[in-house]
């Protein structure tokens, strides 16, 4: 087993978060990750008119479904921010279990500098998704505990500027001094190893879990889909706060038609929810599916606890073919 500094500051077994998928009921994938040793993470799943109680429905599930330390997802330009935000801290100071098991939160799409001082006196640790150095260097500024480097290879929100993560991760590592966090394109033990090898201390991954049998939020029929996807099959579109990256079928295509002869904001958000509504009934062809790149280079669906056995195995794997590489290299200068 591979620790470092990151699982003593999270309290986790394996250096491996879920990224947030909201707006997907996660409650049982984020018990799953749990259970097998990482960070589960709660995201932004909501009912109107019960935003509070839905989120502290989803907090008590998962603290009765784990026996581990697990996080919650904040996009802080959600309209639905300081409500969620208002039920976990309310849910930490009601409930001392979930004040000891609740231990991470998560933020991302904005700035987190008003929100570090409440966090920090609530006792939680605080990491925040960063695209860019800039936005890294401002969020640690703020007072985060650490950061998540997410390159443009990543599903879903995807930064303007497209800082693939090669680039991004160990530029954010060089200018930061908390833990860093690498996130996007990684799915396996190879890419844990390669984060480790960029400075980062753990890795963060939404594709691979997502393709889990454990993302029973997923519809069988768009999980068969995706395992045929290559590494080409998706596309920027535009999203909520921002662009999104995308599974490319007819629903991408409409979105862009519909981009570029300047549709309003209102048919677009109207059409977006049809293809969630698609997604739901398993219609693939016509369905939003946020997704990243790596989806190309998976191929079976498993259990998440299988995902983090492999990783957890196959780097030390990984790291033993590097240092026999290394050696048969020195070797053959020896000649």
């Amino acid at each position: 087993m591979i620790r470092t500094p990151l699982c003593d500051l999270l309290g986790i077994q394996y250096p491996i978060l879920q990224g947030g998928m909201g707006p997907n009921d996660t409650t049982d994938l984020a018990a799953a990750v749990t259970n097998a040793g990482g960070l589960g993470v709660i995201s932004q799943y909501v009912e109107e008119g019960n935003v509070k109680g839905a989120t502290r429905q989803n907090i008590d599930k998962v603290k009765s479904l784990t026996t581990g330390i697990f996080g919650f997802n904040q996009p802080l330009a959600s309209k639905w921010c300081r409500e969620r935000l208002e039920a976990l801290l309310e849910a930490r100071r009601d409930d001392p279990e979930v004040k000891r098991r609740l231990r991470v939160i998560v933020t991302a799409a904005g700035d987190p500098t008003p929100f570090v001082t409440s966090f920090k006196e609530a006792g939680l640790v605080h990491g925040h998704v960063v695209p860019t150095v800039y936005h890294a260097v401002k969020a640690q500024r703020a007072g985060v505990d650490f950061l998540i480097a997410e390159g443009y290879e990543s599903g879903g929100h995807v930064s303007y500027q497209p800082v693939h993560t090669l680039v991004l991760v160990p530029g954010v590592v060089d200018a930061a001094t908390v833990p860093v966090v690498a996130a996007g394109g990684i799915c396996d033990a190879r890419g844990f190893v390669a984060a480790l090898a960029l400075g980062a201390q753990g890795i963060q991954m939404g594709t691979r879990f997502y393709m889990t049998t454990d993302a029973r939020f997923v519809h069988p029929r768009i999980h068969k889909e995706l395992l045929d996807a290559r590494e080409t099959d998706t596309v920027i579109v535009s999203g909520v706060w921002g662009r999104n990256r995308h599974w490319k079928n007819l629903f991408t295509s409409a979105l862009m038609e519909l981009e570029k002869r300047g549709a309003s904001e209102e048919e677009i958000a109207a059409f977006k929810d049809r293809g969630t509504d698609a997604k739901n009934r398993g219609d693939a062809p016509n369905s939003s599916v946020p997704i990243g790149m790596v989806t190309g280079r998976i191929n079976e669906l498993l259990s998440v606890a299988a995902v983090i056995r492999e990783i957890d195995a196959g780097a030390e794997t990984t790291l033993a073919r590097i240092e026999a590489l290394v050696q048969q290299g020195a070797s053959t200068r020896g000649v």
